[in-house]
């Protein structure tokens, strides 16, 4: 039988998921190493306003306050816009007392109609020049503020994202893959921002300028389409691995998964209405960016199952059995890390399981693309 056809697309598809993890930040990696980094500029004081939204999380709403009020910024060039989305647990409550003690303003929404379009809201009360955006479970570090501000002395940076330190009690399964993700995923961005490629920012740590805002259709989330606003508009998106946020990430498996259908479902979509930044011609490696780490990213999972489809049928040549047998053995070992309660504590166990269940989640994504779901209101991901 000839193999010809079944070795050329095990080889391609092999390249492909190749180039996404390892070349191209391999590539950008080696390019920033030889490039000045991203200007920063000192003494800048613009006013501020720091945004974030809740729905039901009160047990921690007012930790959230306290950390706000004591970060390192003058208070007369810090506001605060606080965000609910038609809490029932007395969330709403405790931010009209803040709001009645002037230290910050409420945008209360009565009915469910989701984080996107709270945020429209709650920018149309903002009255700062930079808008740092944040979730209700994050927490900045003190210097937080000033380290974004700093990256905008360059008029030509609209729009910044922070660093997030991921603090879960638990060191095992998801969360200790998704902090290794998140390291890695930081390592990109660093690379990207020193050649000013950047066109994405994490949505519980990220700021822009208040005149490149615009509001955002409330199917899609903000912290993709925002950056994608701003590169559109001429500006620089650029990465600060000192503006500091702790955040809590997924514990358990159903909640990665979730939380990859609904990035992926809204973030593709997204991207793809914004298809003339895919254009080299027009947007240069910004297009190159957003390809390899954005669409490829997304795609992944399904140049993954032709590999393994590809290797089945080669499977009789003792190379390629070979190949087959370590597939398995890695699949087996996300299965197992489900199996054991999707928390182990072995990094052979956490790392597979990571990558399955954020590449399931990502196919269901493709799916809902495909077939124009869209997903419903936003629902936070976790508490400290």
């Amino acid at each position: 039988m000839d193999t010809t056809w079944l070795e050329l697309g095990f080889w391609v598809s092999t390249a492909v998921v190749a180039y996404v993890y390892f070349v191209y930040p391999g590539i950008i990696a080696a390019l920033a190493a030889v490039t000045a980094g991203p200007p920063k500029e000192d003494g800048l004081c613009p006013v501020v306003t720091l945004i974030f939204c809740v729905h039901n999380e009160s047990l921690i709403l007012e930790e959230k306050i306290r950390n706000c009020q004591d970060l390192d910024y003058p208070r007369d060039r810090l506001e605060i816009v606080a965000g609910s989305d038609a809490s029932t647990d007395g969330s709403e409550a405790l931010l009209a007392r803040y709001q009645e003690r002037g230290l910050l303003k409420a945008c209360l929404q009565k009915e469910r109609t989701g984080k996107t379009a709270l945020l429209n809201r709650s920018v149309d009360l903002a009255r700062g020049d930079i808008l740092i955006f944040t979730d209700a479970s994050t927490l900045l570090r003190r210097d937080g503020i000033r380290a974004h501000v700093r990256m905008y002395g360059d008029p030509l940076v609209g729009c910044v994202g922070g660093e997030l330190e991921f603090t879960n009690r638990l060191k095992g399964g998801v969360s200790a893959g998704h902090g290794l993700y998140w390291r890695y995923e930081s390592w990109i961005r660093r690379s990207e921002s020193s050649l000013g490629i950047l066109a994405y920012v994490p949505g519980a740590n990220y700021s822009m300028r208040r005149n490149l805002w615009k509001p955002v259709p409330p199917q899609f989330a903000d912290d993709c389409v925002s950056p994608l606003n701003v590169v559109a508009s001429g500006h620089r998106v650029l990465y600060a691995p000192d503006a500091v946020a702790r955040e809590v990430a997924s514990e358990s498996p159903g909640g990665l998964f979730a939380r990859r259908v609904r990035m992926v479902t809204r973030d593709l979509d997204a991207t793809l209405r914004h298809a003339s930044l895919l254009n080299p011609i027009r947007h240069g490696a910004v297009a190159l960016s957003l390809l390899s780490h954005k669409l490829l990213r997304w795609l992944v999972p399904v140049p993954l199952a032709l590999i393994l489809l590809f290797n089945i049928a080669l499977a009789a040549r003792p190379f390629f059995a070979v190949l087959l047998f370590l597939q398995l053995v890695f699949y087996g070992m996300g299965a197992l890390g489900v199996v054991l309660g999707g928390r182990p504590r072995s990094p052979w166990l956490s790392i597979p399981l990571y990558f399955c269940v954020s590449n399931l989640g990502a196919v269901r994504g493709l799916i809902n693309v495909v077939l124009r779901r869209r997903m419903g209101v936003w629902q936070p991901a976790g508490t400290r």
